[in-house]
């Protein structure tokens, strides 16, 4: 489980570095800064993502696999999980289960105890500050030789240390930031800290991050509100020396010189927004990174082809070799008394399914080419001579002489013309001298044609079960 734990949290780490390297040689020099916010904020939350939508199973299929791009890509768990000796997996287990969660552990009590000694110093700021303008956004005086700061809804700052005509602009500077509820971004890449916090990147993602708020304000302010680009520029040197507060978003996070560069640049051209879109190819290539497909300990190759090849499958159970007296319909019917009759099919030399009609009505058709429905047939029935292969094939169908009643007869029959109504799938019906019913299919083929004996009582009985009342049987002649 840690093992697994550490691993994820090692990926999420390697992403954030791929694409905060992506924003460093990229975007960072863009003027685009609201985009660039959107993917500092975002593309930091998308790298916790992921490793697990790299479990997808559509990334595991073997067309993806097999793709050339895809097999360039270096697999994230060959790094994260180094290969051992057989030996050394104990110790290598024990470090994972124990002290790596402890060391964890420890990393982020310390980041957590640092951030709540961060919120309870402005917990003490705010209770002693003096709140001297409220509405939807609160001034408070600050008595402390401190920069200017906002935080949520609320602007602190030290009247005392700006002259009158210098206040304007620093509030207009931190309503920016409150207005586009900066303060989230700034919580946020907290929360990444206290998790990441032996990672270095996210150090550089926290600066980048709040570097680029304080672009977004000073542009907001210069371009929106007619402030004088040399003024505003002198009052950051003024406070460019003050304490600021680590938890809020200071006037002065910034450094001097690289805010007033970004100030005096050239708008990017819009062309270079596609630049945004290379991101995406980066983002598919640590998915697919991700893919778990490295083994955590080194074995040999015995014992690898032992864990990865399957167990070979116990061999079949060997069915009994059937009874001579197991077969015949008689036979058949006397083991399964609830049986009415029993009517294979037999096409092109085989047996290809079987009909059981119960003495309930209820009718059962197994598929003999079908080995499920085939044992199934013979676990809930038992053997019938279509089971037993190398069965010789049955004799040809005795081709019979019938007499068609009624040809050439108009009107024909009621009671024959009834018949052919109920059974549409029947052409005629006749009947030969020796007794048997033979029933024509309107399909014209002889194997559909139904052939029953009179004279033999079952027979008889699965006509009169089958179709019912029949014509009147036609006087032949002697």
């Amino acid at each position: 489980m840690m093992a697994a734990v550490f691993i994820y949290s090692l990926q999420v780490a390697i992403c954030l570095g791929a694409l905060y390297l992506f924003y460093y040689l990229a975007l960072r020099n863009l003027t685009f800064y609201n985009w660039n916010r959107w993917y500092l904020f975002w593309g930091s939350a998308f790298c916790f993502v992921i490793p697990w939508a790299a479990a997808l199973p559509w990334l595991e299929s073997q067309q993806v696999q097999n793709m050339p791009v895809i097999k360039i890509i270096p697999n994230l768990n060959t790094f994260s999980a180094p290969a051992l000796p057989a030996s050394d997996a104990g110790s290598y287990t024990d470090f994972l289960n124990f002290w790596l969660p402890l060391v964890l552990f420890l990393g982020m009590l310390i980041q957590g105890t640092r951030l709540g000694i961060q919120f309870w110093s402005f917990y003490q700021l705010r209770r002693h500050a003096t709140l001297w303008r409220t509405g939807s956004v609160n001034l408070y005086q600050v008595d402390l030789n401190i920069a200017p700061f906002s935080f949520g809804k609320s602007v602190f700052l030290n009247k005392n240390l700006l002259q009158p005509a210098e206040l304007p602009e620093i509030i207009r500077h931190e309503l920016v930031h409150i207005h586009q509820k900066h303060t989230w971004d700034v919580l946020w890449v907290e929360f990444l800290i206290l998790l990441q916090w032996y990672n270095p990147f996210v150090y550089w993602w926290k600066r980048a991050l709040r570097q680029n708020l304080e672009f977004i304000a000073d542009r907001s302010v210069i371009t929106h509100s007619g402030t004088d680009k040399k003024n505003y520029q002198h009052l950051l040197v003024k406070v460019i020396g003050l304490p600021a507060l680590a938890i809020a978003q200071p006037f002065n996070i910034s450094p001097l010189k690289t805010r007033i560069k970004m100030m005096n640049k050239q708008p990017s051209n819009k062309r270079e927004l596609a630049k945004f879109l290379f991101a995406l190819p980066v983002m598919a290539a640590l998915l697919l990174a991700c893919q778990e497909d490295s083994p955590l300990v080194e074995t040999s190759k015995a014992d690898a082809l032992q864990e990865v090849a399957p167990p070979p499958p116990p061999p079949l159970p060997t069915e009994p070799a059937p009874q001579e007296e197991d077969f015949g319909d008689a036979k058949f019917l006397k083991r399964n008394p609830s049986v009415f009759y029993i009517t294979a099919v037999f096409r092109n030399n085989n047996y290809k399914s079987v009909e059981v009609v119960l003495k309930s009505g209820k009718k059962e058709i197994y598929n003999l080419d079908d080995k499920t429905e085939l044992a199934q047939f013979r676990e809930k029935y038992g053997y019938y001579p279509v089971n037993v292969q190398n069965l010789p094939p049955p004799p040809p169908p005795v081709v019979r002489a019938f007499t068609i009643p009624f040809l050439g007869t108009d009107p024909l029959p009621t009671d024959y013309k009834a018949f052919l109504k109920r059974y549409p799938q029947v052409k005629t019906i006749g009947w030969d001298k020796d007794g048997a019913v033979i029933i024509k299919a309107i399909s014209g083929r002889s194997e559909d044609d139904e052939v029953y004996d009179l004279n033999d009582p079952i027979q008889k009985a699965m006509l009169e079960k089958k179709y019912g009342e029949l014509p009147q049987k036609p006087v032949f002649k002697k």
